[in-house]
């Protein structure tokens, strides 16, 4: 009967201790996901940019110079 409750006992500790190592994963992705987010939030304006920047110094769309038809 001992063995069994250092057993259950046991089980419980680790149980716990995978808790709060999921809780802290989750936590660290939250993080890193906010930091994504926020990355992702800027490379709309970023590519607008950079597209700008290089119709402005070639004088052509993109997509002529590769050959392609430029968007309606």
């Amino acid at each position: 009967m001992l063995r069994n409750r250092v057993l259950t006992q046991e089980a419980r500790e680790k149980e716990k201790a995978q808790l709060r190592d999921l809780k802290e994963r989750a936590k660290d992705l939250g993080v890193k996901n906010m930091e994504l987010e926020e990355s992702l939030s800027t490379l709309p304006n970023e590519n607008q940019m950079l597209r700008q920047r290089e119709i402005g110094d070639k004088g052509l769309s993109p997509l002529r110079e590769w050959g392609l038809p430029a968007p309606p």
